[in-house]
């Protein structure tokens, strides 16, 4: 399953990438945990919708710590 898995840190939002591609990120990034572009102060909503509209073919889910 192609699955983005976003939690909000001090820094700003991180999305963590698992499925097929995951591999392919971590060779180009170093790492399957990637920032976004969103600060921490982003709501919920808007960075998930967002997110799971910039990669169609993802299930993106929110983890709150």
């Amino acid at each position: 399953m192609k699955k983005i898995v976003l939690r909000r840190t001090e820094q700003g939002w991180m999305a963590g990438w698992y499925g097929p591609e995951a591999e392919a990120i971590k060779k180009l990034f170093g790492s399957t945990l990637l920032p976004t572009g969103f600060t921490a102060h982003a709501e919920v909503a808007t960075v998930r919708d967002s997110v799971a509209k910039w990669n169609p073919g993802y299930v993106v889910v929110v983890t709150i710590p």
